[in-house]
């Protein structure tokens, strides 16, 4: 899928199929970044996704556990991309602007507990700060807006987000 300029909605069509004791996880090789499934009940390992040329990192289940997102990396270009937790409907919600900046990066993803929200670190390419931004993907419409820009050398993590109105973060 392409990068969106910046941003775009998200595609959810639930998956219906039974409930399943697993363990979904990621791995990388040289060429290749995977998402697999593992059966808990009949040890069978299962390739969801078989991205070529990328890296995945930072997979986050949704709430219903029917969605991951996760980040990319492919050819130097940063992306959040969503998938079903059976390996269908692929879709790129948000590309990092391309920059010269030696720190590039999109970490930290954390899903809103109605799962219409993604909460997320970026770097920050103004200035040569070294604290990254915190940025809110609606994924109901596609809009993208920063809502910290932390000022001197202090940063935020996102952690949790437990409830509509409140979200904690580790300052560092």
């Amino acid at each position: 899928t392409n990068c969106p300029s910046p941003s775009r909605a998200a595609v959810r069509v639930p998956i219906h199929e039974g409930k399943r004791q697993s363990i979904l996880y990621t791995y990388n090789t040289s060429s290749n970044g995977f998402l697999a499934r593992y059966d808990i009940r009949s040890g069978k390992k299962v390739t969801l996704l078989n991205l070529t040329n990328a890296t995945i990192s930072d997979a986050q289940i949704s709430p219903d556990g029917h969605f991951v997102l996760f980040v990319t990396q492919v050819n130097s270009q940063l992306a959040i991309q969503m998938v079903r937790v059976d390996g269908q409907s692929l879709q790129t919600l948000y590309c990092v602007p391309r920059n010269t900046e030696p720190i590039n990066f999109i970490d930290d993803l954390l899903w809103s507990p109605d799962q219409q929200q993604v909460l997320f670190r970026v770097s920050n390419s103004s200035g040569g700060k070294a604290v990254p931004l915190i940025k809110l993907l609606d994924l109901a419409d596609g809009s993208l807006r920063t809502v910290l820009n932390p000022s001197g050398n202090t940063g935020y993590i996102p952690r949790a987000w437990p409830t509509a109105d409140t979200v904690y973060m580790q300052g560092y």
